[in-house]
């Protein structure tokens, strides 16, 4: 996942192995591909080691590449996410983030949906412990693949310590840099299908009118039918009122969120949530979807509301953006939520699981 850009399974690794790092007495290796950048924060750790490898198809991956250095490095225990090696010289714990393939196929390219298909099943039995990020994410995991209840944990995410809020200069430079007008709608992640995109930017038109400063903010690189936003941009007539900024490299989302008037994510179907609850650590009012994980993630502190309904996500941001009373208390609730989830902790209840299947040999 290292420098892939895959936004919440990439910060996963990457947080989750900062944290282990300092928890617990295990040395941990980082297997990464050769000229992928690797944070910093990991290369620092003295109980990480990063080892690079050359860059080879993934199958090879799977097949060769891993059970071989599994081997020689003499592994207690290897974690991979989603898909695992057929054969492994050492136990095997995987993470799988949500099933919402199997959920909304529809929302999914073919080449995922028979990846997924053919080696998650196969991928879940075979390994010692599946670990998951939410109880929305843990029911499914039973219902679709019928993995006996015991041998799945729920270790939620955690907004990194980087997102707190942050002073108007910061605000004021990320604006600047990508173009933003002082007041603005935003949400965050890959632009594809499941995040519900072209709803948000029919709500957003229909306050547009109403508040003529105020302007929607897409940020994430464009995924498969990503396409499908824009023409909804385009069929509303608010060209003018949306910016799409790409990929945000992560030193700039801390100030994205800060200077956010809203965070929106009107999601379909999260295995956790990660940027609702990111910007609810800088202090952003926040909505989002009241449908899978993120009940269970943002409890009270966000506006919660049915995001198959337009209306319904135009009221809630029409809501906040005019009344700033009810944006400082949902600033508040965010705030508290945010603060009951922590990497360490996340990480302390992965290292127990380590402990567990390594013991049973």
């Amino acid at each position: 996942m290292l420098g892939s850009r895959e936004t919440g399974n990439e910060t996963y690794v990457v947080e989750l192995a900062r944290s282990l790092g300092a928890v617990g007495d295990h040395r941990y290796l980082i297997y990464a591909q050769a000229g992928v950048d690797v944070p910093r924060a990991l290369t620092e750790e003295p109980a990480l080691e990063v080892r690079r490898f050359k860059p080879v198809p993934s199958t090879w991956r799977l097949l060769r590449l891993y059970p071989r250095l599994l081997a020689a490095d003499r592994t207690s225990l290897a974690h991979f996410t989603y898909i695992i090696p057929p054969r492994s010289p050492c136990p095997v714990v995987v993470t799988v983030h949500d099933v919402s393939f199997r959920r909304y196929p529809q929302f999914f390219s073919p080449r995922v949906r028979l990846v997924l298909g053919l080696l998650l099943g196969f991928s879940m039995r075979q390994a010692r412990h599946v670990i998951t990020v939410s109880e929305c994410s843990r029911r499914d995991i039973a219902h679709f693949y019928g993995i006996p209840a015991a041998r799945i944990t729920v270790t939620p995410e955690a907004a990194g310590e980087q997102f707190q809020p942050r002073g108007p200069d910061e605000i004021r430079a990320v604006r600047h840099r990508y173009g933003l007008a002082e007041r603005y709608v935003l949400a965050v992640g890959n632009v594809q299908p499941r995040k519900n995109l072209p709803r948000l930017v029919d709500a957003f038109a229909a306050v547009a009118g109403e508040v003529s400063d105020l302007q929607l903010v897409i940020a994430g690189q464009s995924a498969w039918k990503g396409s499908d936003t824009e023409a909804a941009v385009t069929a509303a007539g608010v060209q003018d009122r949306v910016r799409f900024t790409g990929y945000v490299p992560d030193c700039d989302l801390p100030a994205l969120y800060s200077g956010a008037a809203i965070f929106s994510y009107p999601s379909l179907y999260e295995g956790f949530g990660l940027p609702a609850l990111e910007a609810m650590a800088c202090g952003t009012a926040t909505i989002t979807s009241d449908r899978s994980s993120l009940p269970e993630v943002v409890g009270d502190a966000a506006l919660t509301v049915d995001p198959t309904s337009t209306a319904d996500l135009a009221r809630a941001i029409h809501a906040l953006i005019s009344d700033e009373t009810l944006q400082s208390v949902y600033s508040r609730r965010g705030l508290s939520r945010a603060g009951t989830f922590s990497w360490a902790a996340t990480a302390r209840a992965t290292a127990a699981i380590y402990d567990r299947v390594i013991a049973q040999g």
